[in-house]
């Protein structure tokens, strides 16, 4: 019932909104604050306050509530004659009040959410330097055991960087494509300065040197 209530509030709204000249529409979040804030209202105040809405502030809470916004809503309840006059002002701070802590409430989900899209974006470039750290180590046992072959059998350097090119050829191929395509110095670079950010610890190879 009280769903119900609030999709024919909403439709309301979009109706008178939707006459106005230059008014964007009102998108269901903003909607539910003007149902949730505006129960009890007659109707006709709640199509005041649906026409004279600023929709920037309810829309945005991360924008502070405009002083021009305040005068508009108490302008609307002052004037209201479907409220008795003593508790035009009374009505008009319960229903500020009501914007606020819902425009809070909104900051915070909006907050969380970008919270859980940020570690989740550390978490990909973690996942993908761990990636390239293995690989870097890799090359380098790879290129130690080359490097130890070569000296038991007295190879010369142009042998050894012959093997070594042969043996750890795929190796060195592999490396950079935990990033996938594109500029892998510089996703590597973004990676680690995202991670570095969040206060996590870089993987490395512990004897490899990452290419320039």
């Amino acid at each position: 019932m009280r769903r119900l209530q609030i999709l024919i509030l909403q439709t309301f709204v979009l109706t008178i909104a939707g006459c106005l000249h230059d008014k964007p529409p009102i998108d269901v979040k903003v909607a539910n604050t003007m149902a949730v804030c505006g129960a009890g209202l007659s109707d006709s105040t709640k199509a005041s306050l649906a026409g004279s809405y600023n929709i920037t502030n309810l829309k945005n809470p991360s924008v502070e509530i405009t002083p021009e916004f305040k005068t508009e809503i108490r302008t609307i309840f002052m004037t209201d004659n479907a409220l008795a006059e003593g508790d035009r002002l009374n009505a008009y701070n319960s229903y500020l009040g009501c914007v606020e802590s819902r425009r809070e409430a909104l900051r915070k989900e909006q907050e969380a959410q970008k919270n859980t899209q940020k570690e989740a974006k550390v978490n990909a470039c973690l996942a993908k330097l761990e990636c390239d750290a293995a690989r870097h180590e890799q090359l380098c046992i790879c290129r130690e055991t080359v490097q130890s072959i070569a000296e038991e059998k007295s190879w010369s350097e142009q042998r050894m960087a012959k093997q070594y090119i042969h043996s750890c050829g795929p190796t060195i191929k592999g490396i950079g494509a935990c990033f996938g395509s594109g500029d892998t110095v510089k996703n590597r670079s973004e990676c680690e300065v995202t991670v570095s950010e969040a206060g996590r610890t870089l993987p490395s190879a512990s004897a490899c040197k990452k290419p320039t």
